[in-house]
């Protein structure tokens, strides 16, 4: 199995001062770009799904992606950003008329959802339940779109890092990480004592050449 993981491009509460404060902005101008140049990468890649955070501006990221590959975007709460304040998301309704192609969990409803309130202890069972969800879809190609927080501490699920003593992946805007599950380690690798069987590869992280065109 292949693990794409996508930080979602720049958005206005990056780059505009008027939307500093808002904890789910839509893609700036540039974001968009980076957006297409994403899917364009993607292009000569085969995908099997394509899940995403039900943030603004990873959703918006999303879009071209699964409108290159004709699938649904699939929403899985749990991979929104951390943020520690409180913040009420879009509700279901306004979701579906902005994203018709995304699939939308049934903690988003006409409410709206609940976005914030976090704290770190939260990353390990969010990220854990997030983990244990990819490794059920094997044998696939999967580009999950979210945040850099999100992405940051997902990797350190996967790599078996642990919590207590944080690493810290920079991930660009837009930026592309490679993770291959590996289904059977050793008959990949016999007889190598020096390079033992794994169960993880990681193929590229923070990969940006794609967005240099």
């Amino acid at each position: 199995m292949n693990l794409y993981l996508i930080r979602h491009g720049e958005c206005l509460g990056q780059s505009d001062p008027n939307y500093y404060s808002d904890p789910d902005s839509p893609l700036s101008s540039l974001g968009k770009r980076q957006a297409q140049l994403t899917a364009k990468y993607f292009s000569q890649i085969k995908l099997d799904h394509i899940i995403s955070s039900p943030l603004i501006r990873a959703l918006e990221t999303a879009t071209p992606i699964a409108e290159l590959f004709q699938l649904p975007i699939v929403v899985w709460s749990d991979l929104r950003e951390g943020f520690s304040n409180y913040h009420q998301g879009y509700s279901l309704l306004k979701l579906q008329n902005k994203f018709p192609n995304a699939q939308f969990p049934n903690e988003i409803n006409e409410q709206g959802w609940q976005h914030g309130n976090d704290v770190y202890d939260d990353w390990e069972p969010r990220c854990e339940r997030v983990l244990k969800k990819i490794v059920y879809l094997e044998d696939s190609h999967i580009a999950i779109i979210s945040h850099g927080g999100f992405c940051n501490y997902l990797l350190h699920s996967i790599l078996g890092l642990g919590f207590k003593k944080p690493a810290w992946f920079e991930l660009a805007n837009g930026s592309i990480s490679q993770i291959r599950f590996v289904p059977n380690p050793e008959d990949e690798r016999p007889n190598w004592p020096l390079y033992p069987p794994v169960r993880i590869e990681i193929h590229t992280i923070n990969a940006v050449a794609h967005l240099n065109v």
